[in-house]
């Protein structure tokens, strides 16, 4: 025991210091632990020890530390013994927490089954739900097919109608196809005609003017015929005109307006003088001059005084006169050449295309017959648009007809040529049912007509 004491060398210094931290560890557990195991050293006690066992206390004994160590492995045994308790405080948690996990996974499976159950009921009653739906549709697309098939006969038979309709249409068209055929047909029978008729009327009048002839012919013989000469009076006093009659026929006539460009107003105008004053054949130049100057402009009044006193008073002197100055005769003959180049357009009517030739060809000139000039009635008919004389007859010669019988056979043709023109447009948009005509019929109208009518093909 001398061996142990701390002031021999024997004594470790590390022991005694690992004691000192087991007696503190152990002092720390007791003043720690609520229940102190019986036995066991008091925290005083285990104080005083660690005060007796510190290296820098020298009043220790060999007792002391007898008693020292025997606390100390009380306190020890005491330590393991609280240690094993909770050891197996622990494994008895331990053994229930793995009992209840245990029994956890049944109670998992019985709740994932019940709710997997209620699903398997839902989708069951989806399943119903939708079963009805696909019952209620089925129902319906046989009602729809079932319509369908009612729908379907039903455009038959509308087809069918519209096939009749379309047959009985294509008849009627073809029933107003030929009834256009033969109004066609009547209407060349009766142009025809018409010609024959105009032919007729030409022969009467003909034979009329022969009868005018042999009349005058016997009445001229009859005057040859000494007889003696009946007393009649030559003029009246009411020949004579009045001022307020010279007053009237200024203000009947058109004011005469010296115009360079229009050189035939000159002779329109006289001429119309020279009609208003034959009722009055016992004027004298004087009253016709006063006519003059009242019925014109005051530059002619004028033109008229700077005249010569035999000129000024003699009424055919200053018509002459009045013609030369006013009326300019190389514009004639230039107007003569140009009537040449007067030409029937394509869609001129006769008539027009004759006022046109007129007017150039004879300028101002205005007398009677002048028209049937045989060079103006050969150029109207040489000049025609080629659409229209191609349905003149050879027969047609502007040598024997009057120009009033050629322009009606032009203005025919020209009618004749419109309407072969519109039945040409008719045979384009509809089909025609041709059928030739009678034979006897087109040879009679072909030798009766001036017009060269064309077969239909």
């Amino acid at each position: 025991m001398d061996s142990l004491s701390p002031s021999s060398p024997n004594l470790d210094s590390n022991l005694l210091s690992q004691l000192e931290a087991a007696l503190r560890a152990a002092l720390q557990t007791s003043s720690s632990s609520p229940e102190p195991i019986s036995s066991t050293p008091t925290p005083t006690e285990l104080s005083s020890l660690l005060t007796l066992m510190s290296p820098s206390y020298s009043n220790r004994s060999n007792a002391d530390l007898t008693l020292a160590f025997g606390k100390l492995a009380l306190l020890m045994t005491s330590q393991l013994k609280l240690a094993q308790e909770q050891n197996q405080m622990l494994q008895n948690k331990l053994q229930n927490k793995s009992d209840r996990l245990q029994s956890n996974p049944q109670t998992s499976d019985d709740e994932s089954l019940s709710s997997e159950q209620d699903k398997s009921e839902n989708l069951l009653h989806e399943n119903q739900i939708l079963k009805g739906e696909n019952d209620a549709l089925r129902n319906e697309v046989r009602y729809i097919k079932e319509d369908f098939t009612d729908v379907n006969n039903l455009l038959k038979e509308q087809t069918l109608k519209h096939e009749a309709n379309v047959q009985t249409l294509s008849i009627t068209n073809r029933e107003l196809t030929a009834l256009k055929d033969e109004n066609s047909m009547l209407t060349h029978i009766r142009e025809n005609y018409l010609l024959r008729i105009d032919s007729l009327e030409r022969q009467i009048r003909n034979a009329e003017t022969e009868c005018r002839h042999a009349r005058l012919l016997q009445h001229e013989a009859e005057m040859e015929s000494p007889k003696p000469p009946d007393p009649v009076k030559l003029w009246d006093d009411t020949s004579h005109p009045k001022p307020k009659d010279l007053d009237r026929i200024a203000r009947n006539l058109s004011r005469f307006e010296p115009n360079l460009d229009d050189p035939g107003e000159i002779h329109a105008y006289l001429n119309d003088l020279k009609f208003f004053l034959e009722r009055f054949p016992n004027a004298s130049s004087r009253d016709k001059i006063y006519v003059i100057k009242a019925s014109s402009s005051k530059q002619v009044s004028l033109f008229i005084d700077r005249q010569p006193l035999d000129i000024r008073d003699d009424f055919e002197a200053l018509c002459k006169i009045l013609i030369e100055e006013y009326c300019n005769k190389n514009e004639f003959e230039t107007g003569y050449f140009a009537a040449h180049s007067i030409t029937q357009a394509a869609n001129e009517r006769p008539g027009q295309y004759y006022n046109r030739l007129l007017k150039v060809y004879f300028g101002p000139k205005n007398e009677p017959m002048m028209e049937e000039e045989q060079f103006f009635k050969e150029l109207f008919f040489k000049n025609l648009h080629s659409s229209t004389s191609r349905h003149l007859h050879a027969a047609v010669d502007p040598k024997k007809l009057s120009s009033r019988e050629l322009r009606s056979f032009a203005s025919r043709a020209f009618m004749l040529n419109d309407q072969s023109h519109r039945e040409l447009v008719h045979q384009e948009v509809y089909a025609f049912d041709t059928r030739p005509p009678d034979d006897d019929l087109i040879n009679d109208n072909e030798t009766s007509s001036p017009f060269v009518t064309q077969k239909s093909v």
